[in-house]
């Protein structure tokens, strides 16, 4: 018995395949002051600072209800690549 569960426990110990790993980027947006885990859709419509894989995101923004889209009202963040869309009269001075 005791051999038995030694090569249960080696089968366990096996590579197997797995869905636990996922090429997935992990997308972060900032909500008051905090950073939030949240999917695609919300991310790329976020207007505040957002993270990909715990790196500073600056591009474009996206209209949640139209992906294909580009936001061009007011952003958080004022540097040239986020502000790149921005209409003039919501950029700041």
């Amino acid at each position: 018995m005791k051999e038995q569960g030694l090569q249960t426990w080696d089968a366990a110990l096996e590579s197997a395949p797995t869905d636990d790993i996922v090429n997935e980027p992990i997308l972060e947006i900032q909500v008051e002051g905090l950073w939030v885990m949240t999917d695609k859709d919300i991310w790329g419509a976020w207007t505040g600072m957002r993270r990909r894989n715990g790196v500073d995101f600056h591009g474009d923004v996206h209209l949640l209800s139209n992906p294909d889209k580009v936001w061009t009202g007011s952003r958080c963040c004022f540097c040239k690549t986020c502000q790149a869309h921005v209409e003039a009269k919501h950029r700041p001075n």
